[in-house]
């Protein structure tokens, strides 16, 4: 525990320190590195970057597609006025390569694993009905701990 603990926080810091430095960089890793960490979940077979891709956005493009002026204004918090680019990037150039990602995702997993395609169907609309913020809590609570705990606790035997 003592390694992992010490390489979790240097890189917990090295992320504030670039943060701070460069807030619109710092963000923009921040949600790359969101974006694929959130994707790894239940991701199987050819279609893994398929997945991962789809997956992993849901909890990022959509509320930046249906509520633009808040995440604008979460951006801004997070990076001062020049976040607000990152907002229009996902809305624009991210949002065409993600959509039709997840439509190919939520149709084959459909017909091969239809809980996994109406858990990702139901979160996107989580994420389009509520704030970004309330959704967000709800994915990160509800979905994504718990399973980042139950898969942990295989991992390790515990």
């Amino acid at each position: 525990p003592l390694p992992f603990a010490g390489a979790y926080i240097g890189a917990a810091a090295a992320m504030v320190a670039l943060w701070c430095a460069l807030p619109v960089v710092g963000l923009a890793l921040f949600l790359a590195l969101s974006w694929a960490h959130f994707g790894e979940a239940n991701s199987h077979g050819a279609w893994l970057v398929v997945e991962r891709f789809a997956r992993g956005g849901i909890p990022i493009v959509a509320p930046a597609l249906a509520h633009p002026g808040d995440i604008d204004m979460i951006f801004g918090w997070m990076a001062g006025t020049d976040g607000a680019a990152l907002a229009t990037i996902l809305r624009g150039p991210a949002a065409w390569a993600w959509a039709p990602a997840l439509v190919a995702y939520l149709t084959r997993t459909a017909l091969t694993r239809a809980s996994a395609s109406l858990e990702s169907a139901a979160l996107t609309a989580v994420a389009v009905a509520l704030s970004p913020l309330l959704s967000f809590t709800l994915f990160f609570c509800l979905v994504h701990a718990p399973r980042a705990m139950i898969e942990a606790g295989r991992e390790t035997g515990e």
